[in-house]
């Protein structure tokens, strides 16, 4: 009995370290790295210089040319017929057009809460923005960045409390039906 026992507690320690050996491989991005994309990227979100460059430098540095952007958070403010979930729309397709949007209203402070590498290319970004809007509550969101070989955001999941949003920037309305 003890030999089984200790027989099968081997095994699976080699299998979950050859596992663990591979997903090693496939895990590239540094804590640096996905520090620095997202240095980048909320630069672009407030309109400000990092690392030397500005915005509109680091949109392109950042942000791959194909870049596309998922969102239930922001397709429920754009409309309430819009398509949620799995058949949603993206937000932004191409680096150009998401630059377009978001250059018109920068985000006035952005507070990192914690930026993770999540598998071998993604990076988990926690954030909260103040100054929306009338700025009357906080927004606290996440994004999910892919990034590519080299080193840019391919494609973006982005969610946060979007009613928060919405108050603040005298969106809600939409979805009242009173007086």
């Amino acid at each position: 009995m003890k030999f089984t026992v200790a027989a099968i507690a081997a095994a699976a320690l080699a299998f979950a370290g050859s596992a663990f050996a591979a997903a090693d491989y496939e895990c590239w991005l540094s804590q640096d790295d996905a520090e620095d994309i997202v240095g980048y990227y909320s630069s672009i979100l407030q309109n400000v210089t990092y690392n030397g460059h500005t915005a509109v430098e680091n949109y392109k540095i950042a942000l791959a040319e194909d870049y596309v952007e998922y969102s239930d958070s922001i397709q429920s403010l754009v409309s309430k017929n819009n398509t949620l979930g799995e058949d949603a729309k993206p937000a932004a397709v191409g680096r150009d057009q998401w630059f377009a949007g978001v250059s018109q209203h920068p985000i006035p402070k952005i507070i990192t809460k914690q930026i993770l590498v999540a598998g071998g290319n993604k990076v988990l970004w926690y954030w909260t923005f103040e100054g929306v809007g009338i700025n009357k509550y906080p927004i606290t969101g996440f994004n999910l960045f892919s990034i590519d070989e080299n080193l840019q955001i391919s494609s973006a999941d982005i969610e946060f409390n979007s009613i928060a949003w919405a108050i603040d920037a005298f969106e809600i309305s939409q979805y009242c039906t009173g007086p």
